[in-house]
C-alpha cells in the first residue's frame, strides 16, 4: 500500500513539473489598456467673473477648466467685443486661462469675450468650438443677437474671418476712424452672430480687416456693408446676407 502511495505520489508531482513547464511557452504579456480615447472637449468648471455677471470693475478675467488645457493661436483668435485697445493680455496656468485688461472697461456695456477654438485639452487636442463668455459692467446683461453670412461677390465663396462692425450711428466716415461698438468674425462657413446687442439701431459694416485694427483700409481690404440703418425690430429675427468687394483707391489713376 505505501509503495502505491508513492507512485501516486511521484506521478501527480511529474504531471504539476510538466504544467509549470508548459505554462511560460503559452503565457503572453499583455500591455494595460488605457480605456476607450478621449474625444471630449474641455468644459469650463469656473470662472472669475462669473459667466453673465453685473457690476464688474475688474481688469482680470479667469477661465478654469476640468483638465489641463493646451492653446493655439490665441491671440490671433482673442476678440473682444466691443473692442479693447490693447488687446488683453493672454497667460496659460495648467487648466487656467487668465485674461489681463490693460484698457478701459465703459461703463454700463455688456463686453463679449470670443475665443473660437483656441482652448483644446492637453493630451488629445479636443477642442472647444466657439468659445464664449460675457460679462457687464452694468446691472443688467444685453442678450439680442444678429446673426448672417458673407460671400464674396466675385467668387461666391464664403469669407472666413470677416470682421463684423457695428456702430451706433450711421456717418459713412465711421469704418474710416472710429472703433465698432460691436465686432464678430465669420467661421469657415462665412456665418457670424454678434451677441450681447443692446436694443438700438446699427450701421453694419463688414471688412477683411487684414492688419486687425478694427477699422477699413480702402483699396487693401475687402469691405461689404449695409445701405441703410439695421433696426432694433429686425435685430432678432434678422438673418443679414452680405457681399464683400474691393473698392479703388479715389487717386487711382490709369497711365497708357
Amino acid at each position: 500500500i505505501i509503495i502505491i502511495a508513492l507512485k501516486r505520489i511521484i506521478i501527480l508531482a511529474a504531471a504539476g513539473l510538466f504544467v509549470l513547464a508548459l505554462f511560460p511557452r503559452c503565457a503572453k504579456v499583455v500591455s494595460p489598456t488605457g480605456g476607450p480615447k478621449d474625444t471630449l472637449a474641455p468644459v469650463m468648471v469656473n470662472s472669475t467673473p462669473k459667466i453673465n455677471a453685473t457690476n464688474f470693475t475688474g481688469n482680470k478675467i479667469t477661465f478654469e477648466f476640468n483638465e489641463y488645457i493646451q492653446v493655439k493661436d490665441i491671440q490671433q483668435k482673442l476678440l473682444v467685443s466691443p473692442p479693447l485697445q490693447p488687446q488683453p493680455q493672454v497667460n496659460l496656468k495648467g487648466k487656467k486661462i487668465l485674461l489681463e485688461i490693460s484698457d478701459t472697461l465703459k461703463e454700463n456695456t455688456t463686453y463679449t469675450v470670443y475665443l473660437g477654438d483656441a482652448i483644446s485639452d492637453n493630451n488629445e487636442g479636443n477642442p472647444i468650438n466657439s468659445f464664449e463668455f460675457a460679462f457687464s459692467t452694468g446691472s443688467t446683461i444685453d442678450t439680442l443677437t444678429l446673426k448672417g453670412s458673407v460671400v464674396n461677390s466675385f467668387t461666391q465663396k464664403p469669407v472666413e474671418g470677416a470682421l463684423i462692425m457695428l456702430y451706433s450711428s450711421f456717418a459713412d466716415s465711421l469704418p474710416y476712424n472710429s472703433l465698432p461698438v460691436h465686432i464678430a468674425k465669420t467661421n469657415k462657413k462665412g456665418e457670424f452672430k454678434v451677441n450681447n446687442l443692446k436694443y438700438n439701431n446699427y450701421k453694419l459694416v463688414a471688412i477683411t480687416d487684414a492688419n486687425s485694427n478694427y477699422k477699413y483700409n480702402q483699396g487693401a481690404e475687402e469691405i461689404a456693408f449695409l445701405d441703410k440703418p439695421l433696426k432694433k425690430e429686425d435685430l432678432a429675427n434678422s438673418k443679414i446676407a452680405l457681399r464683400t468687394f474691393t473698392e479703388e483707391l479715389p487717386n487711382q489713376i490709369i497711365t497708357g
